[in-house]
């Protein structure tokens, strides 16, 4: 994108990787949903709950990141709904899991490794399923 000469790839790749994976549309029905919820009965509510739920943690089955975060954020706002309690604490769980080997990934700065066969073989492995290689950085080694 860069050498195309667009101004802030970065942002445009973020957009691109939102369009293709569809979580504007699951944010913005979050933001519906936030809009709507005063408004509605408790039945209708409790409906909105589980239907954001459901689709939440069909996101979260994904090996994206970014879907998955989407879809954890849907299901606390369903359990929420739902005024389930247990569920929210899952879902906090789940976000706190994921954010912190995010935060251990990113001090490994990949970038800045000398080995490029090295630095490849592990963008590969993210490539095929980011939130296993995120959740890897989590685990325990015993260096020999």
């Amino acid at each position: 994108m860069r050498q195309t000469g667009l101004s802030t790839p970065g942002a445009r790749a973020s957009l691109v990787v939102e369009r293709a994976t569809g979580t504007s549309s699951a944010l913005l029905l979050l933001r519906r949903a936030e809009a709507t919820r005063e408004r509605l009965s408790e039945d209708e509510r409790r409906w909105m709950g589980r239907m954001l739920w459901r689709m939440g943690s069909r996101l979260t089955a994904t090996s994206s990141y970014l879907e998955r975060s989407v879809g954890l954020l849907l299901m606390d706002a369903g359990a929420n709904d739902l005024r389930d309690s247990c569920g929210q604490a899952e879902t906090h769980a789940r976000q706190d899991g994921l954010s912190t080997s995010a935060m251990a990934s990113d001090k490994a700065a990949l970038e800045r490794w000398p080995l490029p066969s090295l630095r490849e073989e592990m963008e590969e492995a993210r490539a095929r399923d980011e939130v296993a290689w995120l959740l890897s950085w989590l685990e325990e080694i015993t260096l020999p």
